[in-house]
């Protein structure tokens, strides 16, 4: 054994002495809320790195919780949560049940009983992913944190939050390398001090080297293992993936209680589509689309959005097929490594299917590839100076050359493989590290007061040039151009082609609750939208008249502050906008056209226009304030436009204005609806 195998014997000690620890159930419980999968992703992450540890963790969702018997698990052992939050900091749609839980207990008539005393052998620590272009960021795991102190549970390792504006990777890596001495001590065991250099995994094609070093992310575990199936083998499941590849599995009946989401989505028939834009230079392509939802059920609010799923390009899917050296159309079904953990493989990915689905409807193939992936890739990289640049890449030191090669050029997965010609991964690797697909948003343009039965949205079509000194590329949005294409067949179609061949898997959102009209319609708002961002407020306009003229409601005031690029290219919904002014459903229409004139004028601009204004209804006439559009540029634009705004018409001071401007988004009073 030594002459032939003398190498691995100490990872053989290793192993059993792993096993030897497990018996003595050293529990660790990870639960994850995920509204994209990135929460979920790195949930089962922390599983597989402390099950090597020789810890026995337990992975599941938040909306398992009554399953699991949670109230009597989580005082045995330390609690890991990583979670996610909406842009309005409310939890995803699979913690919503939980945070219920938590909040009637909070608030109950009893809650005093449960004070400091409920939780109070609960020893717990949190994981909050968020983006900070959002002004409710990390609210969900902030107000999680709170909640569970207030029932006496005690934070064993300092909260983590981790930033999608900037890297999530900078505050997840280190937080989870010292995650495992916090737990060690909690067990009073010193932390395991590893003796090897590589981490070898074994499977039935032999042993691949995984070489962690100082300063790199780590990298993942193999956690899938990929089983080829006959297609004349398992007759029904054939069936099964045929029926996938038209997408993913969705249904048109209503049972009692059905909630449609992003598991389990509505399938939308499509009834019209037009171009709200004029070609020309400087315009961006906008496009409105309808959707019947007739049988669903399916209610959405002004103010509402909806999830569409999209695939990735097929083209792209081509050729990652045949760069990979894999037959798209072969049945596989994943399963588990570790017989401990069958949940650990990728719930994103359906059961069997082909390996063409995997890769056009499951994983996100388009992204920003994280660093982990890079790692990855060079493990399987054979050139020395690719697998360097690889490793570069993704180190930590490697910051400045991520960003110029990464950030900027945004390769997506197939482009990473053509820069590293002697890179070859596996497909099982790259199932348990690629991201899932994630749904796009868009916000409900009309009010299904109107026609319940009906969906209206617009979107802008992401085709943007990205230049460098290496190369030059057009950027194009997966979603926004697959949208686009089925539009410009939908403007070529009969009506009864519309209604039968082209449908969109779709869902409502959840978590943004508050983005929504007044209860009283007689309260004022203020409404802030650039490009796009005016479709919202369609919604609101529709809804309003809507309730005027067909149940005598009265109307308070309405002004809407819109800006686009030209009056006659890019004026979205111009014609109804100016109706409702005709009609009194809107007080005023405030525009701003920044390319018509010498001048730049941007639409927080005009809002300094109106100081006095918004000032008075604001103060005076306690109305709500509305922003919709960019993240980055207009929503941060119109915030310092407001603090100026306070400053010289409400005669506060600078300091004093952002308190005002927290005040109002805690009494939601100033909303915003914003993506980066």
């Amino acid at each position: 054994i030594n002459a032939e195998y003398g190498d691995l014997l100490p990872l053989l000690v290793t192993y059993v002495i792993a096993k030897a620890m497990s018996v003595q159930q050293k529990n660790v419980l990870i639960l994850y809320g995920s509204e994209t999968g990135n929460s979920e992703a790195i949930a089962k992450r922390i599983g597989t790195e402390g099950r090597e540890r020789g810890l026995n963790c337990q992975v599941n969702c938040f909306k398992n919780f009554r399953q699991l018997g949670l109230e009597k698990i989580w005082p045995s052992c330390p609690l890991v949560i990583v979670t996610s939050s909406t842009g309005c900091g409310d939890p995803p749609q699979n913690a919503e049940s939980f945070w219920s839980f938590i909040r009637r207990r909070a608030l109950g008539k009893d809650a005093s009983s449960y004070q400091n005393t409920w939780l109070k052998n609960v020893r717990y620590t949190v994981l909050g992913l968020g983006d900070s272009n959002y002004d409710r960021y990390q609210g969900f795991p902030r107000n999680l944190t709170i909640k569970l102190n207030f029932f006496g549970a005690t934070l064993f390792y300092p909260k983590g939050e981790a930033d999608d504006a900037t890297d999530l990777a900078d505050v997840v890596e280190p937080w989870i390398q010292g995650l495992w001495g916090a737990i060690d001590g909690l067990y009073n065991q010193e932390e395991p001090k590893p003796t090897l250099i590589a981490r070898r995994d074994f499977d039935d094609k032999g042993i691949v080297n995984f070489t962690q070093v100082k300063g790199y992310p780590k990298i993942p575990s193999l956690v899938t293992k990929v089983v080829y199936k006959e297609r004349e083998g398992e007759p029904a499941k054939v069936r099964r993936v045929s029926q996938l590849m038209t997408m993913w599995g969705a249904g048109t009946e209503v049972t009692e209680g059905h909630k449609w989401d992003r598991e389990h989505p509505f399938e939308a028939s499509t009834l019209n589509a037009r171009k709200l834009t004029q070609s020309g230079a400087g315009v961006k392509t906008v496009w409105h689309l309808e959707l019947s939802t007739a049988g669903s059920n399916m209610q959405i609010r002004p103010g509402g959005s909806i999830g569409v799923l999209c695939p990735n390009p097929r083209p792209l899917v081509d050729g990652l097929l045949s760069r990979l050296n894999l037959e798209g159309d072969k049945i596989v079904a994943l399963q588990s490594r570790d017989e401990k953990c069958a949940d650990c493989v990728p719930s994103h990915i359906e059961s069997p299917c082909t390996v063409r689905a995997i890769f056009e409807y499951y994983v996100d193939i388009t992204s920003l590839p994280s660093k982990s992936l890079l790692m990855m890739l060079s493990e399987y990289t054979e050139d020395p100076k690719e697998k360097q640049k690889l490793r570069t890449l993704a180190s930590f030191k490697g910051k400045e050359l991520y960003a110029k090669q990464i950030e900027i050029l945004r390769p997506n997965l197939l482009e990473i493989l053509e820069t590293f010609p002697t890179c070859h991964p596996r497909l099982d690797h790259l199932i348990d590290i690629l991201p899932a697909q994630f749904p796009r948003y868009y916000s409900i343009s009309n009010s299904a007061l109107q026609n319940p039965d009906k969906f209206e949205f617009a979107f802008t079509v992401v085709d943007v040039p990205i230049l460098s000194e290496a190369m030059s590329k057009r950027f194009k949005g997966v979603c926004s151009n697959w949208l686009m294409e089925t539009c410009q067949k939908i403007t070529e179609s009969s009506e009864e082609d519309r209604n039968s061949i082209f449908k969109l898997k779709i869902f409502p959102r959840v978590g943004f609750e508050n983005f929504a009209l007044p209860a009283d319609l007689q309260r004022p708002i203020l409404m802030v939208g650039a490009g796009t961002g005016v479709a919202v407020f369609r919604s609101f306009l529709q809804h309003r008249r809507y309730l005027r003229d067909n149940e005598g409601k009265l109307l308070g005031d309405a002004f809407l502050f819109y800006g686009c690029r030209f009056r006659d290219k890019d004026f979205l919904y111009r014609d109804e906008l100016e109706g409702f002014v005709e009609d009194k459903t809107l007080t005023e229409l405030v525009t701003a056209f920044s390319r018509e004139t010498e001048t730049v004028i941007y639409v927080q601009d005009r809002l300094l226009d109106y100081g006095k204004v918004i000032v008075d209804y604001m103060f005076e006439k306690n109305a709500v304030f509305y922003v919709c559009g960019d993240a980055l540029g207009m929503a941060n634009s119109i915030r310092s436009a407001l603090i100026d705004i306070l400053v010289k018409f409400g005669q506060k001071t600078p300091d004093e204005a952002l308190k005002v401007l927290q005040g109002w988004s805690t009494s939601n009073r100033y909303l915003l609806d914003v993506w980066a």
